[in-house]
């Protein structure tokens, strides 16, 4: 069997392993209730039916750190059990695919591009749903489900901003990134999907519908007193707050705080990037401790 033969049957195979997996993830997905990350209208039912809508978005950027950090792992698990006879051969269509035929001279078990190329199909079927189906706002179709024209404000407000100051919100939104890795469950993941939809609705000058709060730190001592250090971030539909909040806790005198603001960023732009860069630091720092704990507070307007 020569190899012009041998390509068409493993990627056949490799297709009916990847589709098999998909599925498998589909089904998970679909048994577990959404995050409710999406506008209430939606009405989504699972976390299935949201990946859905994600995908057929035609802006998807605030959400993709948040699916990462919730689809990525289920993908590493379903690859990870795959015998490795069986993923030394999918490896070969796995990396056809990923890297197209001149694929690096790697080993044969590549379970990277095995996960590449399961996600793919993953977002193949989400790409196929039909997710009118999935809420009571199914007569309309496409990745956003059209609203009744009294649900949407005709003239939200709309943010006055430079190209430093898209800049400043760039950072800001690696910063928000980072802490998807401190999230302790699934309020915290929904609070840093919005946050990052709060971002990027300000870039595109779109109407920020939440009041989300996300706040990195601890504390730290023993019985003779104990010292708290807070770096927090909210956005609204009016401004982003970047904080720092210092407590102390002395038998002798009891507790003292204080708090500052780095900066207040606000409809007008004008963003000054140097605080922000400190915020960032600061923010970092803290993130780093082992004390570190993220809250996170969330409403929508």
């Amino acid at each position: 069997m020569t190899s012009d033969t041998v390509q068409p049957v493993v990627r056949r195979f490799a297709d009916s392993v990847r589709m098999r997996l998909a599925d498998q993830l589909v089904a998970e997905l679909s048994a577990q209730p959404s995050l409710g990350v999406y506008h209430p209208r939606f009405a989504y039912e699972t976390l299935w039916n949201e990946y859905c809508h994600d995908r057929q978005r035609e802006d998807r950027e605030g959400y993709d750190a948040l699916w990462r950090a919730l689809i990525r792992p289920r993908v590493a698990d379903l690859v990870g059990a795959i015998p490795d006879d069986e993923a030394a051969l999918l490896s070969f269509a796995a990396k056809w695919h990923v890297y197209g035929d001149d694929w690096p001279a790697t080993t044969p078990l590549d379970r990277p591009a095995i996960g590449e190329f399961m996600l793919d199909g993953l977002r193949d079927r989400a790409m196929d749903a039909n997710i009118s189906a999935f809420t009571p706002i199914g007569e309309s179709s496409g990745a956003e489900a059209l609203l009744d024209d009294d649900d949407v404000d005709p003239d939200p407000e709309k943010w006055e901003l430079t190209d430093d100051d898209h800049m400043v919100l760039g950072a800001i939104t690696g910063a928000v990134r980072g802490l998807i890795s401190a999230a302790n469950g699934g309020d915290d993941l929904i609070a840093i999907g919005e946050a990052l939809e709060a971002i990027r609705c300000i870039h595109e000058g779109e109407g920020v519908e939440v009041n989300v709060g996300l706040t990195m730190g601890g504390r730290v001592g023993d019985e003779n007193g104990e010292d708290g250090t807070f770096v927090g971030l909210r956005i609204n539909c009016e401004e982003i707050i970047l904080d720092e909040m210092t407590t102390t806790y002395r038998p002798e005198v009891g507790s003292d705080n204080s708090s500052s603001r780095f900066a207040e960023l606000g409809q007008d732009g004008g963003f000054p990037g140097d605080l922000v860069d400190e915020w960032i630091e600061r923010l970092h720092a803290v993130s780093a401790q082992e004390w570190a704990d993220l809250t996170t507070e969330r409403d929508h307007l």
